[in-house]
């Protein structure tokens, strides 16, 4: 069962991570008829608001390696280090989940001349809470200390001394 629970927690944490990089892609901000993803959207608002300190600012600064990141989660669960990739997962998809809910929170209809578009956060959002979700069907579905080799036996009390 644990076994299942884990294959099926990398699939969906990989789907996860393609759907959240993905929405880096799609529209995050319009202005008049200009759409600009993530990462456009990112490079404006730091350079319009001198964000080149604090936490905002290191957060855009950053955004562009969501994909690297998103690329080295995924290859650590194809090369077999599920639980080192969920970890890293976990606080991959907090972080850019909250970036999503923000911007969702703030986006608008489209009515006004500049302003926040609802599809790539939310993508990036429905992203990131399917590769939380299959992050922790992996840890959950990992198999513990005593269910490998040696210490296994012990914890059953089936090796003789």
């Amino acid at each position: 069962m644990r076994h299942l629970l884990r294959r099926a927690g990398t699939g969906l944490a990989i789907l996860g991570l393609v759907v959240t990089v993905l929405g880096t892609f799609l529209p995050w901000l319009h202005s008049g008829s200009v759409l600009r993803n993530s990462y456009e959207a990112a490079d404006l608002v730091r350079r319009l608001l001198e964000l080149d300190s604090g936490v905002g600012g290191a957060l855009l600064l950053v955004w562009p390696g969501v994909g690297p990141v998103a690329a080295l989660c995924v290859a650590g669960y194809l090369v077999g280090f599920p639980r080192v990739s969920a970890v890293a997962n976990l606080v991959f998809s907090a972080i850019t989940g909250a970036v999503g809910v923000f911007a969702s929170v703030h986006a608008d209809d489209g009515g006004s001349l500049v302003g926040i578009s609802w599809t790539g956060p939310v993508t990036v959002l429905v992203g990131a809470v399917l590769a939380l979700l299959g992050a922790i069907g992996v840890l959950v579905g990992a198999p513990g200390p005593f269910t490998q080799g040696r210490n296994s036996e012990q914890h059953r009390g089936t090796v003789r001394p």
